[in-house]
């Protein structure tokens, strides 16, 4: 299986192949070395956790670009229109029961990813989802995680913020 990652220090994203036998991660644009989690996967090999921060909140989706996908009916109701407007119903339906053919296709094409809550990592390839272990996205589950990052990241900068409060009256002060 393959990770997918972002750089915690460069804020990159890069990917390590065979993520089941590596012990770290390694961002190619800063060489920053991360270790992965042992005990991500299971003694079959299938994720029980991700590998980058252990967090076995996981959901799967299709691993498609979603702007291609908006591109798709946003052509196949544009056609439609058309059609429409020149009273040629059949055809019309016929344009969006092509996009709906389309959209199955690739559905079922398209294979699946695992991706993180928590930080946002993905595992592509084979043997992803054995079992149907994860589910789909839990909006209930992604809030909570959304939250979590704005409140970290709100402490991280009144930190910051305190850290140069302070120094500024030291400088003030000398």
């Amino acid at each position: 299986m393959e990770l997918t990652f972002e750089c915690p220090e460069c804020k990159m994203i890069d990917h390590t192949d065979d993520v089941e036998a590596a012990s770290q991660s390694l961002c190619r644009h800063c060489h920053t070395a991360r270790d992965l989690r042992p005990g991500a996967f299971d003694a079959s090999g299938g994720p029980v956790a991700c590998p980058s921060c252990g967090s076995a909140d996981l959901y799967v989706r299709k691993d498609f670009p979603q702007s291609l996908g908006l591109v798709i009916v946003v052509v196949g109701f544009a056609a439609s229109t058309v059609f429409w407007y020149y009273e040629r119903a059949l055809s019309a339906y016929g344009v969006l029961g092509a996009s709906l053919l389309l959209d199955l296709a690739l559905y079922r094409w398209v294979p699946d990813v695992l991706v993180c809550y928590r930080c946002g990592s993905q595992l592509r390839g084979p043997g992803v989802n054995p079992g149907r272990r994860f589910r789909s996205f839990d909006l209930a589950l992604g809030e909570r995680y959304r939250q979590e990052r704005l409140r970290s990241q709100d402490l991280r900068d009144r930190g910051a913020s305190a850290g140069s409060d302070e120094s500024q009256a030291d400088v003030g002060a000398t």
